[in-house]
């Protein structure tokens, strides 16, 4: 019946008349719609933990159940029956109340989804608590102009406590590992000094004929103070950049030239195995590090390979640019590693020491220093290795920062 009734309403209808008539059906359908998704959300119950509330913005009241009140230290016979927002805003923080409103400004002029902080605010006592209060407009007018938001807020003060302490600790933490390194920088760069006299003593002597028997004896002696030199010296080097006492100096740089200083530097400890090192690294590949902390990555590897290659033997660098890094392998044909000590290898944690092929001791902290260098370069390392077929150390470095 309704159906024949709407039917002889449209009849006799101009083909205009009838659009107007099927357009002004469609808006009292949006409309209704519209209403009743904003009753459907705006029925929320005032109970539960959080503290609620409803803002009439064309007649700036506020409406709020217990929770919100309370959390302030007030009772509801506290507050008038009607109160603008301003009850609430009023007792903002100084330092946080701009950015409050800021943050209702750009929800009210639709820069964002949502109106979202937190704050301190004053509570009935004086005491300031932190709220974190969120909230949504749920009704425009024809203007499409805000008319009332809902939101939800709760006292987070026990947790900006816990924050507080947090960062506390973490402070004392950070300066007690400042003065951590500290020490250790001082106390490496004392021994620094002696150790490597004493280093250079021992190789002019050995330059010197002596007496039968004692070759053996004074070979180990300096293989141990060559061991303790390495040993604290990069124990120094950690310290001072972990400490940042100079700071990271990237700068496109060329790696063929600091790769060929750190050979030059182990040249007298390949000699004396008569290992041959041949540098392959184009002298145009140019990316960008800190050299001082690449320079030690690439004297330590070098060592590595020095040590762990037999007489005679060869270490090869060479370069490749892939995935807009420079890769960078030192390769040798030594004893190679076991799969089970890759595993871990440039962990200090894991990293279990292994006599060379002539007995030369190692420092325990040389290839996490590698790691720990090359990741703070914006790299990676690697190593591919099998027992008595050689090692491969891969690490790459960025073109461009």
């Amino acid at each position: 019946m309704a159906d024949m009734m709407n039917a002889n309403l449209l009849n006799g209808l101009s083909k205009q008349e009838l659009i107007e008539r099927i357009m002004d059906l469609e808006t009292q359908l949006r409309r209704s719609n519209e209403e009743l998704a904003y009753h459907e959300q705006a029925h929320f119950e005032w109970s539960g933990n959080l503290g609620k509330w409803q803002w009439n913005v064309k007649e700036n009241k506020v409406q709020f159940n217990v929770k919100k009140v309370q959390a302030l230290g007030y009772n509801l016979q506290d507050i008038p029956g009607e109160i603008g927002f301003e009850f609430f805003t009023s007792k903002i923080h100084p330092d946080d109340y701009e950015m409050v409103m800021q943050n209702m400004r750009d929800h009210l002029y639709g820069v964002s989804g949502a109106y979202e902080c937190e704050y301190r605010i004053q509570g009935k006592d004086g005491e300031w608590k932190w709220f974190y209060d969120r909230g949504i407009i749920i009704k425009r007018d024809a203007e499409n102009r805000p008319v009332e938001l809902v939101g939800i807020v709760f006292d987070i003060s026990e947790q900006k406590k816990t924050q507080l302490e947090l960062e506390t600790k973490n402070a004392q933490l950070m300066q007690l590992i400042e003065n951590k390194n500290l020490m250790l920088s001082i106390i490496a760069h004392d021994l620094r000094s002696p150790l490597g006299a004493i280093d250079g003593l021992i190789s002019e002597i050995q330059d010197v004929s002596i007496l039968a028997g004692q070759t053996a004896l004074l070979n180990d002696f300096a293989s141990s103070v060559h061991n303790m030199y390495s040993l604290v010296n990069n124990l120094l080097e950690w310290a001072v950049f972990q400490k940042d006492v100079f700071g990271l100096d990237f700068r496109e740089l060329s790696v063929y030239e600091v790769s060929q200083l750190a050979i030059k530097h182990l040249k007298l400890n390949a000699d004396k195995k008569n290992i041959r090192i041949i540098n392959h690294i184009h002298p145009e590949t140019r990316s960008v590090f800190d050299e001082k902390m690449i320079m030690t990555v690439f004297r330590n590897l070098v060592s590595n390979a020095i040590k762990f290659t037999p007489r005679n033997g060869q270490i090869e660098l060479s370069d490749r640019i892939h995935e807009e890094k420079a890769e960078i392998t030192i390769r040798d044909n030594g004893i190679g590693i076991s799969p089970e000590t890759i595993e871990g290898i440039f962990s200090i944690s894991k990293t279990k020491t292994a006599k060379g092929t002539e007995g030369e001791k190692g420092t325990g902290l040389g290839l996490a220093l590698c790691r720990d260098f090359v990741e703070k370069n914006g790299g990676t390392i690697y190593v591919k290795s099998e027992p008595g077929k050689g090692s491969s150390f891969i690490f790459s470095l960025p073109l461009s920062r």
